[in-house]
């Protein structure tokens, strides 16, 4: 029982964003012991204090595979996502996790803070087209109110 207190301790700081204290507690247990949630926030510690993303990331999918129906889950997934400057990747895991549960207040803060981009004034033309660039970049100086 002690060991599932230290996993719940170490949670618990991870949440506080005191990873290096939670990482020592993770490593002290041992991967094979911990639930799904666990092993996702140790991928999080991993990746924020070692910067070693591609252990992080076995980690997450290893969590995400073991329960794919918890929202949290893909929330660290996303945050160990943001710090390997993989936004696309991040922007994935969110949308996986909001279809979980829509309401999570994690998964719709970290969804606002990158930033949701609307479609294109020409849909079935690249973001890119100077086309659409000009109509949006229009379209952007015409929604703003004048100063």
């Amino acid at each position: 029982m002690e060991e599932q207190e230290s996993i719940k301790k170490a949670i618990a700081l991870t949440r506080k964003n005191r990873y290096r204290e939670a990482l020592a507690i993770f490593e002290k247990i041992g991967v094979a012991k911990k639930s799904a949630a666990a092993l996702s926030y140790h991928a999080l510690c991993v990746a924020a204090v070692k910067k070693d993303y591609d252990r992080a990331a076995t980690l997450c999918n290893t969590a995400a595979k073991k329960e794919f129906y918890d929202p949290e889950i893909y929330l660290n997934v996303a945050r160990v996502c943001i710090l390997a400057d993989r936004r696309d990747f991040a922007f994935r895991a969110l949308k996986k996790g909001l279809k979980l549960d829509s309401t999570h207040e994690g998964l719709l803060k970290h969804m606002k803070q990158l930033g949701i981009r609307r479609a294109p004034p020409i849909p079935f033309l690249p973001r890119d087209n100077p086309f659409n660039k000009l109509l949006g970049a229009l379209g952007e100086r015409v929604g703003k109110p004048k100063k």
